[in-house]
């Protein structure tokens, strides 16, 4: 969801630092569902504003955290599963 479509749907401007708050909640916190998330998401910020997306992302940005590292861990699984086929053709 873009900054813009979120301040239509809350109604509200944000600052772009406070989006990031809202934007990584949205993505990574695990209580946001994937279907119908942008309103679960507009809906926590029009009952309960910014603190509780500020109380939930150190939460989902652990969760961002790990899922960037396990997305590196699986390049390299890749990488290295593939080195034989590399040094084949080569």
């Amino acid at each position: 969801m873009t900054k813009q479509e979120f301040e239509t749907l809350a109604g509200q401007q944000l600052s772009d630092d406070d989006y990031g708050i809202v934007e990584t909640v949205y993505a990574f916190y695990p209580g946001i569902p994937d279907v119908d998330g942008k309103k679960v998401a507009v809906q926590l910020y029009r009952q309960f504003g910014l603190t509780i997306f500020q109380d939930m992302y150190e939460r989902a940005n652990k969760i961002s955290e790990i899922e960037s590292a396990i997305q590196e861990q699986k390049r390299q699984l890749e990488y290295v599963t593939r080195a034989p086929l590399r040094s084949i053709l080569a």
